[in-house]
């Protein structure tokens, strides 16, 4: 819809809006003060101290009311960091107001809520965009120029660990452990990462196995979960994810010729003969200096998108394929079978 369109030059910055500025949405907001490319117009937020500290930061406008921002206008875009189950309504009434959106990964709680901000955003000709940072950093690039090279032959099995202690540090009232606004509590917030680094390493995951059980919690909610997942292209995955213990992000790659051991900081690639190889022909890549790398590449793609029409490498779709294996968990685990992904990515007749 070309009404809502401003004419934009590649000398412009993109006029950004950002709602939700505590927790999370601090790490956002420095990664934007970071692109050259972008100038916050306007902030959002419950919270009158987050309020204020940010709109000390950026000199701009700020309201406790998503819809008085979105009615004082002079924006291109929003950046939104709420809980998960504000996004269907506050994506939805922006991309209406004709702003192109950046929304907090996982997209939505629900493939059907998803599903509907995807196609309202190719309806309006809007840019939407999801925050999976982590495939972002420089580490996950290593990784994947390293697949895709053929240096370590191919890949048989990736095992995934995405696991923090959140139910010890996390008030039990928090929106994190609650079912009702988080459904599967670790992978919904931690594991969906590793499942977007498989459709970004890979392929699409195309059926799961989950199990989960309780244990810093009380059933039937679960706070650790346990799945085995397919690939289109054959390799099995497996993702072991929990909010029990000291926090864990890593991936083991088992491949042909060398296996690669990746943190979202650092890549290890072991010797031909692997663990019987010795110590000093292991070869590392160590990205510690800069942990905010992946922040910080993500918005300034997302600028980039909107002002010079760079492709989006993480829109809607990847967002909700992504999510359909969340949810797709879910119905393992309740119905105790291996369940089908839907393809939400794959042009029709593919």
């Amino acid at each position: 819809m070309e009404e809502f369109a401003r004419s934009m030059t590649t000398s412009e910055k993109l006029r950004l809006g950002i709602v939700g500025l505590g927790g999370h949405g601090r790490t956002i907001q420095a990664s934007i003060a970071n692109c050259e490319s972008i100038e916050v117009v306007s902030v959002c937020d419950t919270s009158a101290s987050e309020r204020q500290r940010s709109e000390n930061v950026f000199g701009c406008f700020g309201t406790d009311s998503f819809d008085a921002l979105l009615e004082r206008g002079g924006l291109d875009a929003i950046a939104i960091n709420t809980p998960n189950h504000l996004h269907l309504e506050q994506v939805s009434k922006a991309l209406e107001a004709g702003l192109h959106v950046l929304v907090e990964k996982p997209i939505a709680n629900s493939m059907a809520d998803g599903l509907a901000m995807v196609e309202l955003a190719e309806k309006t000709g809007r840019l939407l965009m999801v925050g999976h940072h982590m495939r972002y950093n420089r580490a996950s690039r290593k990784v994947k120029e390293l697949i895709d090279s053929g240096e370590c032959g191919s890949i048989v099995t990736m095992e995934m660990h995405f696991s923090a202690n959140n139910t010890p540090n996390i008030p039990a009232d928090a929106w994190r452990l609650q079912p009702e606004y988080c459904p599967l509590l670790p992978v919904t917030q931690l594991g969906i990462h590793g499942v977007d680094l498989v459709h970004y390493f890979m392929s699409r995951v195309s059926d799961v196995f989950a199990a989960a059980r309780s244990v810093t919690v009380k059933s039937p909610i679960v706070d650790s979960v346990t799945a085995v997942m397919s690939t289109e292209d054959g390799p099995l995955v497996t993702l072991t994810c929990n909010y029990c213990t000291p926090v864990l992000f890593e991936c083991r790659f088992a491949m042909t010729r060398k296996n690669i051991v990746f943190t979202p900081h650092s890549v290890a690639v072991s010797p031909v003969n692997g663990m019987e190889g010795d110590d000093s022909e292991w070869e590392s890549f160590d990205f510690r200096d800069d942990r905010r790398d992946g922040y910080d590449s993500e918005v300034c793609h997302f600028a980039d998108a909107v002002l010079n029409g760079a492709k989006l490498e993480t829109d809607g779709r990847v967002g909700l394929q992504a999510l359909a294996v969340d949810e797709c968990m879910r119905n393992s685990i309740a119905k105790e079978a291996r369940v089908s992904v839907p393809d939400f990515v794959s042009p029709v007749g593919s």
